[in-house]
């Protein structure tokens, strides 16, 4: 058997150039990679000086991170213990904080760890920091101590990240009264509303009695935020699937005064009870609504679950006559979507000229585009490219035009738009639309020119 060749050998001039770069690289990947190799192929005291040092003096975080990681997995002694300690309370980044906080549980799960942890848990300057913290004694240490410093600090910590956090982990651990005390206590006296609603579905997922439906239905009227509020009707309509449930939903569809709850009662009427109770609910606010989406998402309700010529007859009525920004263009992607006959097209055809809001006109030539590509339509888009009053609906009619019918009568448009349209956006579509249509072939001739 042949020696080994004595070049596949790691030599000393290479760990000389990685040393060197592994300080003086400007990019910090490169200087990571550079202690990674020598940690990996020269594990001695050299390179382990060489990484406490740079674990500290290093300006990348990520690099002062990899130093500490492979001191602790490559010399896990207490002079490594010592410097990570260190490091977790004092390195400026957090995320070299939480890390060696991190490292110190894994390879260290003592008293010593313990304390610094629960230290870090409350004095850390970062959130992110002190709720790593908690989590990392709740997985490691899940006994009374560590239950009462997350119960202190689901309430006091100033951050509401950490106090979402530290309640979830006690719901984890110690699913019980006490635990289900406080959690309905912040489910209502929290200042942020992401704890409370935090709070709420934490309850709802593991003590779904009638204890909790009782706070849910009460806080899906009387909580401030309506996203909270929001939250609290779904749980219901989830668990409680039952006429008071559905009273409830009933009664918030109309008198809450945030749209996205009404919008969502709505939504959950449809889905859990479509029946003519709820069909005639969900008609009278696609017309009464204040808020343009709640409006829309009882059409698009209506239209889904109960597609027939009553729901059409008022889809084509708010295609037409809804004041909305918003409520008219779906209207008609609805109708163009459900109904695609001429009643809908002519519908479509008109409103691409005459509707006053841009977009309405837009969705209906696009739709007109996409469901009858004719050279009616074409004719249409051809003469909406040009006259349009508004540069979006132009674009569409362009793009339509370039991706249906990519032909010579196309190009000329796009080119005779793209130096006289008066909005650079249009321009530059028209441009575009020329690249991707490749060169002009019946510009270029078939055979050589005649030098004669």
């Amino acid at each position: 058997m042949m020696g080994a060749d004595p070049g596949d050998e790691p030599d000393e001039t290479t760990r000389s150039l990685l040393s060197e770069r592994a300080v003086k690289e400007k990019r910090g990947a490169v200087r990571h990679s550079a202690l990674k190799a020598l940690a990996n192929t020269w594990p001695d005291e050299t390179t382990r000086s060489l990484l406490s040092e740079r674990a500290v003096q290093d300006e990348h975080w990520a690099v002062r991170q990899s130093a500490l990681k492979a001191l602790a997995d490559t010399w896990p002694d207490e002079t490594t213990r010592s410097l990570l300690s260190e490091r977790a309370a004092q390195d400026e980044w957090l995320v070299v904080r939480r890390g060696a906080l991190e490292t110190l549980a894994n390879t260290w799960p003592d008293e010593t760890t313990r304390s610094l942890i629960s230290k870090r848990a409350v004095q850390d300057e970062q959130s992110y920091v002190r709720q790593s913290a908690l989590e990392t004694l709740a997985n490691t240490w899940p006994d009374e101590t560590t239950r009462s410093l997350l119960s202190e600090r689901a309430v006091q910590d100033e951050d509401w990240a950490v106090r979402r956090s530290a309640l979830k982990a006690l719901a984890n651990r110690w699913a019980d009264e006490t635990t289900r005390g406080l959690l309905s206590e912040r489910a209502v006296q929290d200042e942020w509303a992401a704890v409370r609603q935090s709070a709420l579905e934490t309850l709802t997922d593991t003590w779904a009695d009638e204890a909790t439906r009782g706070l849910l239905s009460e806080r899906a009227v009387q909580e401030k935020r309506g996203a909270v509020r929001r939250s609290a009707l779904k749980a219901l309509a989830n668990r409680w699937a039952d006429e008071t449930t559905r009273g409830l939903l009933s009664e918030r569809a109309v008198q809450d005064e945030w749209a996205a709850v009404r919008e969502s009662a709505l939504k959950a009427l449809a889905d859990t009870w479509p029946d003519e109770t709820t069909r005639s609910l969900i008609s009278k606010r696609a017309l009464q609504d204040m808020g343009g989406a709640v409006r829309w998402s009882a059409l698009e309700a209506l239209a889904s679950t109960w597609p027939d010529e009553t729901t059409r007859n008022l889809l084509s009525e708010r295609a037409l006559h809804d004041e909305g920004w918003f409520v008219r263009p779906r209207a008609l992607r609805a109708l163009a979507n459900t109904w695609p006959d001429e009643t809908t097209r002519n519908l479509l055809s008109e409103r691409a000229v005459r509707d006053a809001y841009w977009a309405a006109r837009q969705s209906a030539l696009e739709a007109l585009a996409s469901t009858w590509p004719d050279e009616t339509t074409r004719n249409l888009l051809s003469e909406r490219a040009v006259r349009d009053a508004y540069w979006a609906a132009r674009q569409s009619a362009l793009e339509a035009l370039a991706s249906t019918w990519p032909d010579e009568t196309t190009r000329s448009l796009l080119s005779e738009r793209a130096a006289q349209d008066e909005d650079w956006a249009v321009r530059q579509a028209a441009l575009r639309a020329l690249a991707n249509m490749g060169p002009d072939k019946t510009s270029q001739s078939s055979g050589g020119a005649d030098i004669g």
